[in-house]
């Protein structure tokens, strides 16, 4: 959405670029809005690649050819794989057994994102989730019958659970006033480890909820700094996370349920770490792009972190990251990827856009 010097507002209808007469004084619109153009390229927070300069120039992009792609990548970056077709895909989480993954969609038409479930033996999608709101992170129970997902239907994003089958009724776990994201289910299934936005003290903390007993959510990081996408070992002995306590993201791992001494891991910036399924090795995404494994052993009490060895990079998606998840012999990365295209569309400029509008 974005207010325009000639007295308008522009803003995406589906993927479609309209614009509505718009009274700055009173903030207030004041007549119908009417399509300017249509198949407007949208990045993953579907926001439209467009924008107005203080004379009114007005310049967007298409979205053909754009979007992104679910693709699997061996340990060297190579692509063996493409599942499903190209679209706006923001989010996915592989199953243990390592044959469906989670992905959060775009629905043009609905304005919205769906989480569907991708089988990789088959190269099928089926939808998961049918709400009018968001869904957009999901967790696999370590049996992979079930998946705890996040929606905003009540206003933010709170915490359900449904069978990985699609049948049977969504059951709410925990709901609060807080936007919630879950990233862990612990391989005794006892716990779902999540983030959430802090309160008028903290920026982002980990939580840790309880599926037994009385379900209340219990607090495991909570400091002014931020703490987000918290990931239980293999033993559920440890918890790797990324936070900004040193001034800069950097990767962690800490014990579970603590208290204990934390080890830092990356040492020039770190996000969305993963571990292999026997907890040997963690996975992270430097701040350039690149994928770095750590050998991980075990001293006692403490983690002993081994060689840090870079895997290779790929191309950063619009809002920063590659999602990604990683197979459980680590020799698999299953990543939400720009698509394939031999060039980025070309930049349309329109002017006098509004010469259409004055009737």
């Amino acid at each position: 959405m974005q207010f325009t010097p000639p007295g308008h507002l522009l803003f995406l209808r589906d993927n479609t670029l309209m614009a509505q007469p718009f009274d700055a004084k009173r903030l207030t619109t004041i007549g119908e809005a009417v399509p300017i153009a249509t198949q407007i390229a949208i990045n993953n927070s579907a926001r439209g690649y467009f924008a107005v300069s203080e004379t009114g120039a007005l310049v967007l992009q298409s979205d053909a050819g754009a979007g992104q792609t679910l693709a699997m990548l061996d340990r060297a970056g190579n692509r063996v794989a493409t599942v499903g077709d190209p679209g706006q895909l923001l989010s996915t989480s592989l199953s243990p057994e390592g044959k469906r993954a989670t992905v959060s969609v775009y629905d043009r038409s609905a304005n919205n994102y769906d989480l569907w479930i991708y089988d990789l033996m088959r190269n099928l999608r089926t939808r998961f989730s049918f709400d009018p709101a968001n869904e957009i992170e999901g967790v696999w129970s370590p049996d992979s019958s079930q998946i705890v997902f996040n929606s905003n239907r009540t206003g933010h994003y709170d915490l359900y659970r449904k069978p990985a089958s699609g049948a049977g009724a969504e059951e709410l776990l925990y709901a609060d006033g807080l936007n919630k994201y879950p990233t862990s289910w612990s391989r005794d299934g006892k716990f779902v480890m999540y983030h959430s936005a802090g309160d008028a003290k903290t920026v982002s903390d980990l939580w840790v909820l309880p599926l037994e007993g009385n379900r209340r959510p219990l607090p495991f990081l909570k400091t002014q700094f931020f703490h987000e996408y918290g990931q239980f070992s293999p033993d559920g002995r440890w918890v790797a996370y990324q936070a900004n306590e040193s001034g800069r993201v950097e990767v962690y791992i800490t014990p579970f349920p603590g208290p204990g001494v934390k080890s830092q891991v990356s040492v020039a910036g770190g996000f969305h770490a993963r571990w292999r399924g026997d907890g040997k090795e963690l996975f992270y995404v430097e701040p350039n792009g690149r994928l770095m494994a750590a050998e991980i052993g075990v001293n006692g009490n403490e983690v002993a972190i081994g060689a840090v060895r870079p895997l290779f990079r790929w191309l950063l998606n619009d809002n920063g990251f590659i999602k990604y998840d990683v197979s459980a012999d680590g020799q698999r990365f299953l990543a939400v990827m720009p698509n394939e295209q031999p060039a980025p569309e070309p930049l349309t400029l329109v002017q006098n856009w509004t010469a259409g509008l004055k009737k």
